[in-house]
């Protein structure tokens, strides 16, 4: 489905250092563990398809320095999202709440620097911006569900929205 999604003028973001409680109303932080002990993450997993295939990728990013515009936004309608950083430094993510329709409130963008070694899982049908890495070159491991119905869903914001940090 395609749809554009209205902007106001001059939309801008600050991006703020994100926390569990900033984040949980659009998933989960993932702490990595780097030192030889075993930590099971499933919390926050989820799929709500028929007949869902596991779906593993990895992805490099190139770096982008802030401040920024984003144009589009993301979301899966029927699973998480879960992103690892195999090779990350700090990067950006952009996430908005749903209107009644499911649409992106882009009133409540959110934009939230993520620090090494930290991890997320998108709840299902949250909208968000690709990642974006910001010092160096990022990889992911990136997990989610698919299933016997289309799981991605993109709109283009009518007007490019800001987002820079302190």
């Amino acid at each position: 489905m395609s749809k554009i999604i209205s902007v106001g003028e001059n939309a801008q973001i600050q991006a703020t250092p994100i926390t569990d409680d900033a984040f949980l109303p659009f998933g989960k932080l993932i702490d990595v563990v780097l030192s030889g002990e075993r930590t099971d993450r499933a919390d926050g997993i989820e799929h709500h398809q028929s007949n869902p295939t596991f779906h593993f990728s990895t992805i490099g990013i190139a770096p982008s320095p802030l401040p920024l515009s984003i144009t589009m936004m993301e979301r899966h309608e029927f699973s998480s999202q879960s992103f690892l950083p195999l090779d990350a430094a700090r990067y950006l993510l952009c996430v908005a709440k749903n209107d009644s329709d499911g649409w992106p409130i882009i009133t409540s963008l959110r934009a939230f620097i993520v620090p090494k070694g930290v991890g997320i899982t998108y709840r299902t049908g949250v909208w968000h911006h690709p990642m974006i890495a910001l010092d160096a070159p990022a990889s992911f491991a990136i997990m989610m569900w698919y299933g016997d119905k289309p799981n991605e869903e993109f709109v283009d914001l009518s007007r490019p929205v800001a987002i820079s940090a302190n």
